[in-house]
């Protein structure tokens, strides 16, 4: 008996070392404005312009949270990049919020938004007509597909008159650099994405699974410093 619960801490122990540990980071992580991830315009230049998102596994789904903070104008849409063969039946539960599913570009009503890619993505805004601008969005939803990494894009109106005038938009910095094959789930991405729902559901790898345990036991979460 003694030696099993020996194995068991030493595997515990060998996760908790091991670069797959660093995986939790496509799970839960954040980038901010200011250099820290996020470009963005006007007063949204900011390292209070924040995008967080902590993702759990629920059965045989997954439930995702996302949390857009910026320091002023407020906030009318935002888009999650989502794999091209993602539909409606793929996402549910963003109570409070709207969440479409379609084709985004910057010529339909997505200024500033990188060019020349169309992004498969889910846009979400506030329910109903009368829902006022806020400076900090909390979306949850659940879905049948498995986190990934990929773009954001959000906005607000215009700021400025004129020759001033702006679009006061955001979006990951690396947004035009595509990932491929297993760079879409590799544990750890040198570049600024963000995570987002995929094409399949992917079970967790049992290194992960075991680090999770015992991270849970130590009371720590792991996050990526930006």
């Amino acid at each position: 008996m003694k030696s099993t619960v020996v194995l068991v801490c030493l595997i515990g122990l060998t996760a908790l070392t091991s670069p797959a540990v660093a995986s939790l980071y496509l799970y839960e992580d954040s980038i901010a404005g200011d250099g820290g991830g996020i470009t963005a315009t006007d007063g949204w230049n900011s390292t209070s312009t924040v995008l967080t998102w902590d993702i759990d596994r629920n059965g045989t789904n997954w439930d995702y949270e996302y949390t857009f903070t910026v320091p002023e104008k407020g906030i009318s849409h935002i888009v999650f990049e989502v794999s091209d063969n993602f539909t409606q039946a793929n996402v549910w539960g963003a109570y409070g919020y709207t969440g479409t599913v379609g084709d985004y570009t910057v010529k339909n009503g997505n200024p500033d938004m990188p060019e020349p890619y169309i992004v498969p993505g889910l846009k979400f805004e506030p329910s109903g007509p009368e829902a006022p601008e806020s400076l900090s969005w909390t979306i949850h939803f659940t879905s049948d597909r498995s986190p990934m990494w990929g773009n954001f894009y959000a906005k607000d109106g215009t700021d400025g008159e004129g020759e001033d005038k702006i679009n006061v938009t955001a979006w990951n910095t690396h947004f035009d650099e595509i990932l491929t094959g297993s760079a879409l789930y590799d544990e750890y991405t040198d570049l600024w994405k963000v995570a987002v729902p995929d094409t399949h559901v992917v079970p967790l790898p049992a290194s992960i699974l075991l680090a999770g345990f015992a991270l849970g036991l130590a009371g720590r979460r792991l996050r990526k410093s930006v």
